[in-house]
């Protein structure tokens, strides 16, 4: 009697593998990109970061200049205290989106982060910030 070996039945029991799905990023630790700003895209070449790090403090980028503060947290509920930053001047669309962001950090009441990696952080009137994580190369 032949015995008849199937190659398909690797590829078989590789296709019906249920896929690994990486839970999403934490809001601390992670460096957030922005995307966009109260529905408007980040301008072009300018990068807005935050980042949520130990002991109630950020920092990050606004798109011209650097900036720190300090933030309070629980379950879905974030709070950001006033804003420091340096003083550098960009182009004028560059500062009015870091005015327009600064702004808004500062009435962010809520946070949430999806299943497939963005953050949004909202105020009480129902603006966004909308952020992915930064991508490691």
């Amino acid at each position: 009697m032949k015995k008849h070996f199937s190659v398909l039945a690797p590829l078989i029991l590789i296709a019906c593998t249920p896929e690994t799905v990486a839970p999403p990023p934490a809001l601390q630790g992670t460096v957030w990109v922005a995307e966009e700003i109260d529905r408007a895209p980040v301008v072009d070449n300018t990068q807005v970061t935050i980042q949520f790090m130990d002991e109630g403090r950020i920092a990050g980028r606004g798109g011209c200049n650097n900036y720190f503060g300090g933030y309070t947290l629980d379950a879905t509920a974030v709070e950001i205290g006033q804003i420091g930053a340096t003083k550098m001047a960009c182009d004028g669309p560059v500062m009015q989106q870091e005015d327009k962001f600064f702004t808004l950090l500062a009435q962010i009441k809520g946070y949430a982060i999806s299943g497939d990696g963005v953050l949004n952080l909202r105020a009480d009137d129902g603006r966004t910030i909308r952020f992915k994580a930064e991508r490691k190369e």
